[in-house]
């Protein structure tokens, strides 16, 4: 097998920006070639159970404290969240609306909207250029509040609403 230095094979890896079933065969090949793809493969939220096991012991706290279980029984690898480069709150809204379902809440929308917060909260203070936020039919959020969030959104190239 070839041996690439990881920034040829990092050029060669961002090609594979929009194809997500190859940018995942490629996290399995080896060491080397998973920590050069999974930056690129996560720039989009790909897993939200992942992402889930990446909120801080405060988070999980401030949830558990609410009523909301996260049971996550594994340490994440990376840090998926600071990957992120494209967030489309809509979508991360709704996954948790999925994701929460399974418990048949009595306060869905409240559980929802914590545990949105609580990932929205890690995401900018993890995420060091956040590229576009997409706001479709979505409730106000203000990503200003966060801490982190002036160097999250500082190089914002586009903003969809």
């Amino acid at each position: 097998m070839l041996n690439f230095s990881v920034d040829c094979l990092n050029d060669i890896i961002e090609c594979l920006e929009n194809d997500p079933k190859t940018l995942y065969s490629c996290l399995l090949v080896n060491r080397i070639w998973c920590k050069v793809s999974v930056r690129i493969y996560w720039r989009n939220i790909r897993n939200l159970n992942t992402l889930i096991a990446c909120l801080p012991n405060d988070s999980k706290k401030i949830l558990h404290n609410n009523g909301i279980s996260i049971s996550t029984s594994k340490t994440p690898v990376f840090n998926y969240a600071s990957f992120c480069k494209y967030l489309e709150v809509h979508k991360v809204i709704n996954n948790v609306g999925h994701f929460l379902q399974k418990w048949e809440s009595p306060n869905l929308s409240n559980d929802i909207t914590m545990l949105s917060q609580e990932i929205f909260k890690l995401l900018m203070c993890q995420i060091s250029s956040l590229r576009e936020i997409t706001f479709i039919k979505t409730a106000s959020i203000i990503f200003t509040s966060y801490p982190g969030a002036k160097n999250c959104l500082k190089y914002l190239t586009k903003l969809y609403c």
